[in-house]
């Protein structure tokens, strides 16, 4: 058991834990989504801080022990839980932990390996963590590690409580016989394992993990990690190097481009593929016209969606639409913009073009919307939102401007204003909405105040830290700067109680909702 007076910096997030390969492998490759990519350097855990002396006499209690303020408890068999991973300094991440909702309970997830020194003494040694992911259920935690140049490792963990399930060596053979080949040295290869597209991604069913690797051969391929059969199976093969781009919102199609080199940070493309869950159908989408990097910035079908190329040394163009079972392209937009989304609630595209009309002065700033059934582009906002976000659990974009911190305005699809709130903190931009959209909670530089989704003030929180509604809605956690946690409950009129006094924490965290 971890000491409790650590002080962590960290993030959270709460989660709930649920309950083939092909006989001929087509030929193919396979942007990634980011994931979050950490520095490559190892980092051991924190050094707690000096423990007080115990309250109790001498007799009973020495001095040099730590008496607990807060009584402690197992971890629970039934979630929901806290998830978080501890940090030296920002985007260097030491420990990943779970815990009770109370803090109770913390439990270590991040695995181990040992080796033997020279006298024959087994030593345990933490691995450096250069990426993570989290299934969407929360269930699973996804975790590569790097010892050396070339021994890549990805964990599959299952949680809370940190049970290795499947280690996998991201680089076989023939992949670290290449790098020697043409490198030879440690440092230089060290650098050239960096531009190696290794990636990996969680279907959005939670059920699959996509990995972008060089198992088998000398350039990385697409495999696919199945945690309801446990297997591993190998969908594509060949000598372009894969990059994954993303998966279809079924968990049916995975879009993955093709490279023949990996000069960082512009790759030469081949093509952009589509390949089956259980690689039976394999198609060939486009072939881009020149030296680009394909970004999927949304789905307007589980077969259909829309992306963008970002060619050598320019920003996004040729937004299109691409039907990945015809392989058709719907061209959208030949011209410089900032981004594009979709939104669920609708078949429209929306696109960003502030800030570019010294590359093409015919261009107006401003947020505009396309439609595909009428092909016409049409302005949806005014060119002072600059900041645009689509809140999900609301179903409304949320817009600011960016030179002003006064107020959020929240519109549907059409355009039509539902809610404005007031804006009024340095770094918190949107406010944080539960779950079933009913109630937000929107920051200034002094406390939170909670709102119902029409706009009406229920009551304000002292103090900041950060807040985690809970799945069902029914409440919210609020994890303080004074290292406490409170509950709020809609049951107890959102009167404030506090479930543990000192859980010594920093950080950021969020929900994840099973």
């Amino acid at each position: 058991m971890m000491p409790k007076r650590y002080i962590f910096g960290l993030s959270i997030s709460i989660i709930l834990l649920l309950t083939s390969c092909s006989p001929e492998i087509p030929q193919g490759g396979n942007e990634t989504p980011p994931i979050i990519q950490l520095p490559s350097e190892v980092t051991r855990s924190p050094t707690p801080l000096p423990r007080p002396a115990a309250e109790t006499p001498p007799t009973t209690t020495p001095t040099n022990e730590y008496v607990p303020p807060f009584p402690d408890r197992p971890l629970d068999d039934t979630g929901p839980w806290l998830f978080f991973y501890e940090s030296d300094q920002p985007q260097r991440v030491t420990n990943f932990y779970t815990a009770n909702l109370d803090g109770t309970g913390i439990t270590s997830v991040l695995p181990t390996t040992s080796s033997t020194d020279e006298s024959g003494e087994v030593i345990q040694e933490v691995p450096t963590i250069s990426a993570f992911a989290l299934s969407p259920s929360g269930g699973y935690l996804a975790l590569q590690t790097q010892s050396n140049a070339t021994d890549i490792i990805l964990w599959l963990i299952q949680l809370p409580r940190g049970e290795v399930i499947q280690t996998i060596p991201l680089l076989g053979t023939q992949a670290q016989e290449a790098i020697a080949e043409k490198f030879g040295d440690t440092y230089v290869s060290a650098l050239w394992i960096k531009t190696i597209p290794i990636s990996f991604l969680w279907s959005p069913n939670g059920r699959f993990l996509v990995i972008s690797a060089a198992i088998d051969g000398p350039s990385t391929d697409i495999y696919i990690y199945d945690t309801e059969t446990a297997s591993l199976s190998r969908l594509t093969s060949g000598p372009s190097e894969a990059v994954l781009m993303g998966w279809s919102p079924d968990s049916r199609w995975i879009v993955h481009q093709a490279v023949s080199t990996l000069q960082t940070p512009f790759k030469v493309a081949e093509g952009v593929w589509a390949i089956s869950v259980d690689g039976a159908q394999l198609n060939q989408l486009y072939i881009p016209k020149e030296s680009a990097t394909e970004t999927i910035v949304g789905w307007t079908s589980p077969t259909t969606f829309i992306n963008y190329s970002a060619p050598s040394g320019s920003p996004a163009t040729q937004l299109r639409e691409v039907d990945i079972l015809s392989g058709s392209l719907n061209p959208i937009l030949n011209a410089i913009f900032k981004t594009a989304f979709t939104a669920p609630e609708s078949q429209d595209i929306f696109i960003d073009m502030y800030g570019f009309h010294n590359w093409n002065p015919e261009i107006i700033p401003g947020f505009y919307r396309f439609s595909p059934q009428t092909n016409q582009i049409d302005k949806f906002l005014p060119g002072g939102y600059t900041l645009v976000a689509w809140v999900q659990e609301l179903g409304l974009f949320a817009a600011a401007e960016r030179l002003a911190n006064t107020q959020v305005i929240y519109l549907d699809t059409s355009g039509e204003t539902h809610l404005i709130l007031p804006r009024n903190h340095p770094t918190i931009l949107w406010p944080i909405p539960s779950p079933d959209g009913e109630w937000l909670i929107t920051p200034n530089d002094v406390e939170y105040q909670l709102y119902t989704n029409t706009g009406e003030l229920i009551r304000s929180t002292p103090s900041l830290g950060q807040i985690l509604w809970l799945p069902d809605s029914s409440g919210f956690l609020q994890l303080n700067v004074n290292y406490s946690i409170n509950q709020y409950l809609l049951e107890n009129d959102w009167e404030g109680q506090p479930l543990n006094p000192e859980f010594f924490l920093q950080g950021t965290f969020s929900l994840i909702n099973p």
